[in-house]
């Protein structure tokens, strides 16, 4: 569900969460005896909220084609497993792991690319004047530019080497795959 709501909800619901003041996460804190911390403006927090926010909504997304190709695996080889005597971990092993290879492989070489977008949504809304310096990156630095300081030519030049860069790591991921596991997007 977290992966179809935008991003000004996960935003606002992690600023109602996180708040020194009557936020829970600063209430639990509270009860064992710890100041409130102020985590959206804390540089020392930034990072994890960022990665933590998009993993808990980028999650469900992936569980979901992740356990439609481990549907995909055929039952019998589980049942082979079974009889040469398999427990669970080895079943997962042997059988599982090397089912859903070429769907993690194809995934791992999808989101290589998006290795230069780090999604101008999220940082722009969590990004405030106490992480400014560490939470620019460049997609929020193209929206500046272009929109706000009206550096339409500028911002569509480094768009545009942000793209391009993003074609090279797909492809030579792409290429890296295919010699590696037989596997790959063409």
């Amino acid at each position: 569900m977290p992966y179809f709501v935008s991003w000004i909800v996960v935003v606002t619901l992690m600023q109602r969460l996180l708040t020194p003041y009557g936020g829970p996460v600063n209430d639990l804190l509270a009860s064992f005896g710890m100041e409130p911390i102020r985590f959206l403006n804390n540089t020392t927090w930034f990072y994890q909220i960022i990665v933590g926010s998009e993993v808990w909504k980028n999650i469900g997304w992936n569980s979901i084609i992740y356990m439609a190709a481990i549907a995909g695996i055929d039952q019998q080889l589980y049942e082979a497993a079974k009889i040469d005597g398999a427990n669970r971990f080895r079943q997962i092993w042997h059988v599982t792991i090397p089912g859903i290879r070429n769907v993690a492989v194809i995934l791992f070489i999808l989101a290589t690319g998006s290795l230069m977008s780090a999604g101008y949504e999220q940082l722009l809304l969590l990004n405030g004047p106490a992480t400014a310096s560490i939470g620019s990156v460049l997609d929020v630095h193209v929206i500046n530019s272009g929109i706000r300081e009206g550096r339409l030519s500028y911002a569509a030049a480094v768009g545009l080497f942000q793209s391009v860069i993003a074609l090279i790591l797909i492809l030579t991921v792409n290429r890296i795959a295919r010699k590696v596991s037989d596997v790959s997007l063409f």
